[in-house]
């Protein structure tokens, strides 16, 4: 059973609310989650799996906006990989999500209530599902850097899609020092914790003979 971890989860965010993966790192909840994510692994079966998604990300709301439709997507996903659909209308889900937001199911509840409304992905409609799931929350990525300002200086620092995606593991805290790091080594602007670059005395030295030459060249005019 594949389960997305918590990098996987902020894609999630990102598609439900239709954003820049990045912003959505920004202003996510990344404790929150962690912890969902350490839930989706210790879950025993893909119903379980999936509750634990709808309830956590539903609850928790870690993400500024779309947290419903990011737990159904997530849950969906969660199904999905295991080769499994859920047999319920859009009324009905929409109906279950609700009840999930008032606290009116809870989470052994909705892992019963999956259990007994899913049913196998047959034929190509199984291919299609796991070949979308792969695609949306694996992506290869794009052969061109990723490309963000530097958080002290502004510059742009180009990121292979790799170097991103592991990069945003550790949270917002962990990619503004990857970042200030990243253009301290490529532009040299800063110091590699983003304090300015202290002057040195041989520079100072050659700027006070810049002065003198400067202000005697004027005073022979």
């Amino acid at each position: 059973m594949s389960v997305p971890d918590d990098v996987e989860l902020v894609l999630v965010g990102a598609v439900a609310a239709r954003r820049d993966p990045a912003k959505v790192l920004d202003t996510c909840d990344v404790a929150a989650l962690v912890e969902i994510a350490e839930r989706l692994e210790r879950a025993g079966d893909p119903a379980a799996a999936a509750a634990a998604a709808l309830v956590g990300i539903v609850r928790e709301r870690p993400f500024g906006r779309a947290n419903a439709a990011a737990g159904w997507l997530a849950a969906a996903h969660v199904l999905a990989s295991a080769g499994l659909e859920v047999d319920l209308r859009a009324h009905e889900i929409t109906s279950l999500v609700r009840r999930v937001q008032r606290g009116g199911l809870d989470e052994a509840a909705l892992v019963e209530h999956l259990a007994a409304h899913v049913r196998p992905l047959t034929g190509p409609w199984r291919r299609a599902a796991r070949a979308i799931a792969h695609r949306l929350l694996r992506p290869v990525g794009p052969t061109a850097p990723v490309v963000r300002p530097c958080p002290a200086c502004g510059l742009p620092v180009a990121l292979s899609p790799t170097e991103h995606r592991s990069m945003v593991v550790g949270g917002p805290d962990a990619v503004r020092y990857e970042l200030t790091a990243r253009c301290w080594y490529v532009h040299r602007t800063h110091r590699r914790d983003g304090r300015p670059l202290a002057r040195t005395a041989s520079a100072d030295r050659r700027g006070s003979r810049r002065t003198a030459s400067a202000a005697l060249v004027a005073g022979r005019r």
